[in-house]
């Protein structure tokens, strides 16, 4: 079994999306997969109304605190599931319990710099655990591509070389209790979040990740 914790130390990056997004890709490709909100309170969350409003059984969701979470891991690996994906709140508490436990990190941010000063955290903690990773971009205009160059991230992160761009799918299809993939199948978005889960399937077998190798 593999665990994917999707993380940063700043709210509205998109990990909830980023996580639903790969979770049904994972399924599509054949993949048992539990999908698990790492929380630091009980409270309804995007991720819980996802599930309820999608209905189905699949994928797994269910939702822990720090303190509970190498239990629902070993719950996971009880149950068979092929793949765990942790949502993760913005807490370093659980940043720090869900990086413990990856074997791939994923960071989501914007291009804007408040984001990119946030991700910052999060890929220093990441690279202090040793662990594998990639900075996606999320919500990306392609007029961006200046201030992308900018960033500085290459200098200390993996940048994942897809792209999140912002696309009205993505609020749509979580309304719908869908992903992307499901809600507009011959869209942009589709096919980036399938080309995201591709790359990180490679990451996950020890490849460096490069599409072109897939």
């Amino acid at each position: 079994m593999k665990i994917v914790s999707v993380v940063s130390l700043k709210g509205g990056t998109g990990k909830t999306t980023v996580a639903m997004s790969l979770a049904v890709a994972a399924e599509a490709d054949g993949q048992s997969v539990l999908l698990i909100g790492l929380e630091d309170y009980r409270l309804e969350v995007d991720l819980d109304r996802w599930a309820k409003t999608r209905g189905n059984a699949t994928p797994a969701v269910r939702a822990c605190r720090a303190e509970e979470l190498e239990d629902e891991i070993a719950w996971a690996k009880q149950c068979g599931f092929d793949l765990v994906i942790l949502d993760v709140c913005c807490g370093f508490i659980p940043v720090t319990a869900a990086v413990g436990l990856a074997d791939f990190v994923l960071i989501p941010t914007r291009v804007a710099s408040l984001d990119v000063s946030g991700a910052v955290p999060a890929v220093n903690l990441v690279r202090e655990a040793r662990k594998p990773s990639a900075v996606v971009v999320t919500f990306y205009y392609p007029a961006e591509a200046r201030e992308l160059q900018e960033m500085g991230l290459e200098q200390t992160a993996d940048i994942c070389p897809v792209r999140m761009q912002l696309r009205e799918q993505y609020v749509l299809s979580y309304r719908a209790g869908r992903s992307i993939a499901e809600f507009d199948p011959e869209g942009g978005g589709a096919a980036e979040v399938e080309e995201l889960y591709r790359y990180i399937k490679l990451r996950l077998a020890g490849e460096p990740g490069f599409l072109s190798a897939a």
